[in-house]
């Protein structure tokens, strides 16, 4: 299923409504701009599917090799369920924390979403991440966030950005905690360095947009009269004109820094590690309890190790679902604390599926709910262009 065709599904329906010529507008981030901007990155989403299906199906084949399936077999039937049932329930808190740090990051004077809200839109996108290529989820909840709660769509896509900013943050001091009890192994480390650079990157282009939000405000006024843009649409300048008035670039701006400003707040600041604290805490107590079910003995560090390994994955071209890379990850994570390679593999088996059933199941659940309550009439449906209306 591709995002086009998901989109399509959901009965929204356009909610800015311009009384006057004057207040007509296009919208770019609307419905119709999204499936534009899916229908871009469909260019290049079948050679990424077929390449991250290669990629798997070799992975998998690695991380299967060599396995005793009656082992397997017993170390299923052998696990201690009240345990996996304990750590399905760490993977919706932490999915719930999460959507408690992303409703910190909206300015309190654009209007907070509701908890319940971010939640159900969290759990979409991260369905979205699991069965499409391109980070496609993180496009989709921003966008999904502002036609059901109407909040600027710029703003939504800002605090994602901080939020993976945070994410990056958080990875690299994870990686420097395990690095402190153990020698990294070359292949995480050399991941690890390559985090660090682009981490000083994203955190540096964070703090130009926080403390000096005014300032590219003030350059996106010159952008009209660039010479560069001026060259590029010399042939319609009447277009490029059209093409900046309709993007109201100064405003989009505005808004994507007034989503950095939680940043430059000292309290906020400090309020946004903890939940980061809490969130990847209980991302390893998943990782954790998923080992204790399985009767495997290894210490916590290999919690931590497996959940920095399993991020670092991310970046590795994958068939939906990540299978494949996400059990070859498992296998090879826990074979630097000598567990046996089927047990390994029981692990990575346990482990995919407590991770990846809710947030498919549940995310296609609420997508669907989404959609049928949005698509109802209602008073709250329907936005003007005014202060604060939805983009």
């Amino acid at each position: 299923m591709e995002f086009v065709t998901l989109v399509a599904l959901t009965p929204w329906r356009a909610t800015e409504v311009a009384t006057t010529r004057k207040m007509a507008k296009v919208q770019v981030w609307s419905r119709e701009g999204i499936r534009r901007l899916a229908k871009g990155l469909h260019a290049g989403h079948g050679l990424r599917l077929i390449l991250g299906t290669v990629v798997g199906l070799l992975l998998l084949a690695l991380a299967l090799r060599g396995v005793n399936w009656s082992q397997v077999g017993s170390a299923l039937a052998e696990a201690n369920y009240p345990l996996l049932a304990l750590a399905l329930g760490t993977v919706l808190l932490t999915t719930l924390a999460k959507a408690g740090r992303w409703r910190l990051l909206f300015p309190e004077e654009y209007g907070q979403p509701r908890l319940s809200k971010l939640f159900s839109v969290l759990l979409i996108g991260q369905m979205v991440n699991a069965v499409l290529p391109a980070r496609l989820g993180e496009i989709a909840r921003a966008y999904l966030i502002g036609e059901i709660e109407g909040v600027d769509k710029a703003l939504a896509l800002s605090t994602v950005i901080v939020e993976k900013a945070l994410d990056a943050l958080m990875l690299l001091l994870l990686i420097a905690l395990v690095f402190a009890f153990m020698p990294l192994p070359a292949w995480l480390g050399r991941s690890g360095i390559l985090i660090s650079g682009l981490l000083a990157v994203a955190v540096g282009l964070l703090l130009v947009g926080v403390y000096r939000a005014q300032w590219i405000r003030n350059c996106s006024k010159g952008i009209p009269k660039s010479p560069l843009l001026a060259w590029i649409w010399r042939s319609r300048p009447s277009k490029m004109m059209s093409w900046i008035h309709r993007f109201d670039l100064e405003r989009r701006l505005g808004t994507i820094t007034a989503g950095l400003t939680a940043l430059s707040r000292g309290d906020v600041a400090l309020r946004l590690l903890g939940w980061s604290v809490l969130v990847w805490a209980l991302a390893a107590l998943t990782n954790y309890v998923t080992i204790l079910a399985l009767g495997i003995r290894v210490p916590f560090l290999a919690a931590l190790l497996l959940l920095a390994a399993l991020h670092l994955g991310v970046a590795v071209p994958s068939s939906p679902g990540r299978v494949g890379v996400f059990h070859y990850i498992c296998v090879l994570s826990l074979s630097l604390f000598s567990v046996d390679r089927s047990l390994a593999m029981s692990y990575g088996l346990v482990l995919h599926l407590i991770v990846f059933m809710p947030m498919i199941t549940l995310g296609a659940w609420f997508l669907w709910k989404e959609s049928y309550a949005t698509g109802k009439p209602k008073a709250t449906a329907t936005l003007t262009t005014g202060e604060g209306a939805n983009p």
